[in-house]
Order: structure tokens, then C-alpha cells, then sequence
């Protein structure tokens, strides 16, 4: 067996010995099936594992399908999570989603009170859209509730920050006041400040987590 794997007849990956010949086929079809669904997704950051594993539903072991996106990122793809593309891929807004991401951009710009997703997505259109936005860091998902526009979510946490900085401590209430927001959005906002390790929580109140 050594003597296959040295000619290069035979790859291993872990405990397996694979034909190379099938394996270098396997790698070219997931590889052609990335780029065709960047072709066809050119909005999206790249294709979930999932997706890539429904062309290979035959593989023999579960093992083969996870040494498979291994080996593709050691070369000309890279993985994010669940997702894998083409190193050189990058998001592309296509023309089918301009006016939908627009009006989303045009009802988040300098709101502290947003519309909900629900209603900013009634559509499957505007749903890509939506979906765009978040890909590339345009907006930020508090929950499955909350979205903010990325520049928004900024300014609010700057404010928050100087508040705190000049008083050092706050109620909830105060700093929905201070933002000119609701109960919707400010909880979630500022459980994503403690997350992020800008802000505390002690007891009713807010502290900088590492204050200045």
C-alpha cells in the first residue's frame, strides 16, 4: 500500500486510502459546483457545507465528505463557518436586489427605532436582500427581531460609551432615553454591548466594562 501512496496511485487522509484518480475527480466536480453557484448566487459569501454535500450523497463515509472541504481549503477555497468559496469569490450586489436593498438601507439609515425584519422583508426579494446586507456586514442582527444599519449600531454604542464614561453607570431606561429608542431594540443592543465586552451588567444598571 506504501508503495501506491508514494507513486501517487493512492492518497491517504487520516485512516483512509482513497484512489487518487477518483479523489482529484471529486475535488474538480465540488470545485465546479462552487463556482456555479457563485455564478448563480453571486450575492452570497460563499455555499453551505450542506448544499456542497447534496452532490456527493454516495460518499462511503461521513469522514471522506469533511477530508473533501479540508483539502479544497488548503488550495484555491476557503471555509467560514458553515460556508465555503472560492478564495477570489467576493459579493456581488446583482441587479434584481438594488432597489430592495436600497429601501431596506433608506428605513434603517439613522433609526433607533427600526422596522422589524418582518416588515422590512415581505418578500422573498427583499428577503436576499436583507440577507445581502447581513452577509457583508451592512447591518448588524441583534436578534431575530432587531436589525440595525452598521453605521447606526456605531453611533448608538459611541453614545452609550460617552454616556457612561461621564457618568458611570446607567439604567436601562436612561440610555433608551439617551437613544431615542424602545424596549425592543434597547434590550437586545445592549446584551450585544455585554457580549462584545463593552458594556456590564450589574444588577438594574450598565457599567463600561473596562472603564477609561
Amino acid at each position: 500500500m506504501n508503495r501506491f501512496v508514494k507513486s501517487g496511485e493512492m492518497v491517504t487522509t487520516g485512516e483512509i486510502v482513497i484512489d487518487a484518480g477518483w479523489w482529484d475527480e471529486l475535488k474538480a466536480q465540488a470545485a465546479r459546483f462552487i463556482d456555479r453557484e457563485h455564478e448563480m448566487h453571486p450575492e452570497q459569501t460563499g455555499v453551505p457545507h450542506a448544499r456542497l454535500k447534496t452532490q456527493f450523497g454516495m460518499l462511503p463515509m461521513s469522514q471522506l465528505f469533511e477530508a473533501l472541504l479540508a483539502d479544497l481549503s488548503r488550495r484555491e477555497f476557503v471555509r467560514a463557518g458553515d460556508l465555503i468559496r472560492r478564495a477570489t469569490h467576493r459579493p456581488v450586489l446583482p441587479e434584481r436586489l438594488k432597489t430592495a436593498v436600497f429601501r431596506i438601507q433608506s428605513a434603517l439609515a439613522n433609526s433607533s427605532t427600526p422596522p422589524s425584519p418582518s416588515e422590512l422583508t415581505p418578500d422573498p426579494v427583499s428577503q436576499h436582500a436583507l440577507r445581502f446586507l447581513r452577509d457583508t456586514g451592512s447591518v448588524v442582527e441583534l436578534n431575530g427581531e432587531v436589525v440595525l444599519a452598521r453605521d447606526q449600531f456605531g453611533k448608538m454604542r459611541d453614545a452609550v460609551v460617552a454616556f457612561l464614561r461621564k457618568n458611570n453607570s446607567a439604567a436601562t431606561s436612561e440610555l433608551r432615553q439617551l437613544l431615542g429608542s424602545n424596549r425592543r431594540v434597547i434590550i437586545p443592543f445592549l446584551e450585544r454591548l455585554d457580549r462584545e465586552g463593552v458594556t456590564r451588567r450589574i444588577a438594574d444598571k450598565r457599567v463600561l466594562a473596562k472603564p477609561s
